[in-house]
């Protein structure tokens, strides 16, 4: 049996939630870097800050959609979107977050279970 530790089930310390209507500006920021950081194997993002965060402020107020958060250390590190009964619209963490995806998707699948 080995004796190392793996590093995803040490990483409990995330929590799910859902997004407040406040939240845009983290929202945003976190998607910008997310995506700034995914270049070359994504494109870069299109929108610049403000209109993303119009976006996440609009999405927060709908009822069609659902953002779930997740959180380390009182700090969004994590967001997904649900469109409808089962749509997983999209999902980004923060570059440098770990199993942060694998939670967030963990989520969604219970949702439409």
């Amino acid at each position: 049996m080995s004796t190392d530790a793996d590093p995803v089930a040490e990483k409990t310390d995330l929590s799910l939630r859902q997004a407040r209507p406040h939240e845009a500006p983290v929202l945003a920021g976190l998607h910008l870097a997310a995506r700034r950081a995914a270049v070359p194997a994504m494109p870069p993002p299109v929108h610049g800050d403000a209109e993303t965060q119009a976006w996440f402020t609009d999405l927060l107020r709908r009822t069609d959609h659902e953002i779930w958060v997740a959180e380390r250390d009182g700090a969004v590190v994590g967001y997904l979107v649900l469109e409808g009964p089962g749509w997983l619209h999209s999902l980004y963490v923060r570059p440098v977050s770990r199993c942060t995806s694998s939670r967030l998707a963990k989520r969604w699948a219970s949702n439409v279970s």
